[in-house]
């Protein structure tokens, strides 16, 4: 039946201090004296008369909100990856399991777990072990992180054109080249990754990634001159010296420089600017 209280004392008030005396029956059938000791603490002085309930109400307002969120219902990272992806719950059934209004911070949670569990398959990690530690099948594992690796791949090659001349460029080109060979899909796919020093560049209607970033000098006979452009320590689109650009002008007056492209073939008006007598 558990401990029942058999006799209690009116409150004893004294100093900073609230003390109740109790006689209570335990489970075991044996009597106890017990005392409750209450200790008093000003939480917030100087209130004023006509608003001190307002401000009591209040006050108990955020204590209340502030216990349940100490002593509401978690779940961890892993435990909802299972819920969503192994019992397919929604997030929404996820998120009311524990009390919770919003899913967003669960789906964010799940979402950063994802890309480092595809992160770790794609190093060489057991997929069945990772499987195990989730409490899904190795097929639906293998499944889960094949699309987010997809995905990944996916946002690189969106802006892949727009990072010209950024330091993270080649970084987002790597990427885009360890996914298609550990996915072993690079025959599906709409684009081909080319080093464009190589001789020769392969001959291809297929969308082309450049592992490195260069700037094209075309001449009036549409010959090139290919200059490779390091984000990290040298060519910036728009900021080569002028006695290089003097030097390549003279390397053939009589064929002259008219157009200056980006590596994806984008005009680089400041610099054709600068080649007057090839401008037409």
């Amino acid at each position: 039946m558990g401990r029942t209280i058999l006799q209690e004392t009116e409150p004893f008030i004294g100093g900073r201090n609230i003390t109740t005396y109790r006689l209570v029956a335990e489970e075991d059938g044996t009597r106890t004296i017990e005392r409750s000791v209450t200790r008093l603490d000003d939480m917030e002085t100087g209130l004023p008369e006509d608003d001190a309930e307002a401000a009591f109400r209040d006050f108990v307002r955020k204590k209340q909100a502030s216990h349940y969120e100490k002593n509401r219902p978690r779940i961890t990272d892993a435990d909802a990856f299972s819920d969503h992806f192994g019992q397919e719950k929604t997030w929404r059934e996820i998120a009311d399991a524990i009390g919770q209004k919003s899913v967003e911070s669960i789906k964010g949670r799940v979402r950063d777990l994802v890309r480092k569990l595809a992160a770790s398959y794609m190093a060489g990690a057991d997929v069945h072990a990772l499987a195990a530690d989730h409490d899904i099948s190795a097929n639906r594992m293998h499944e889960i992180l094949v699309d987010e690796l997809a995905r990944q791949r996916a946002r690189n090659l969106e802006d892949i054109e727009d990072k010209v001349g950024s330091s993270s460029y080649s970084g987002d080109v790597r990427n885009i080249a360890d996914i298609t060979e550990f996915l072993g899909d690079a025959g599906d796919m709409n684009f081909v990754i080319v080093d464009p020093f190589e001789v020769p560049v392969p001959d291809t209607n297929q969308r082309r990634i450049y592992t490195r970033l260069f700037v094209d000098f075309i001449r009036l006979d549409g010959s090139r001159t290919r200059i490779e452009e390091d984000p990290y320590v040298g060519l910036a689109l728009d900021e080569i010296h002028n006695k290089d650009l003097e030097a390549l002008a003279r390397e053939d007056l009589n064929n002259p420089i008219v157009d200056v492209r980006d590596a994806y073939g984008r005009q680089i008006r400041r610099l054709k600017d600068k080649f007057a007598t090839g401008a037409h």
